[in-house]
């Protein structure tokens, strides 16, 4: 703990919203893609659960949205990063 110094920046989460919204977008796919997998196992048909497809829709548009905020506009922007 004697080398630990408090970060140079202060937490911003329109900048984790800016780089790690494809990433959460990613999981949510593969969580839905398992998901319907399992359900279509058991089943053993293709099953398309309500709840999967409300997750998914929910997560795709968040995902264009925040990518049409990072690159046509500034809203995600922080000044010094």
């Amino acid at each position: 703990m004697r080398h630990w110094r408090p970060a140079a920046l202060p937490f911003s989460f329109r900048t984790v919203l800016k780089r790690e919204y494809q990433t959460v977008f990613g999981a949510v796919v593969i969580f839905c893609g398992f998901g319907v997998a399992g359900d279509s196992v058991q089943a053993r048909a293709l099953v398309l659960d309500p709840l999967w497809i409300a997750v998914f829709g929910a997560s795709l548009v968040t995902y264009a949205v925040l990518r049409f905020l990072r690159k046509k506009t500034r809203v995600l922007h922080v000044e010094g990063r």
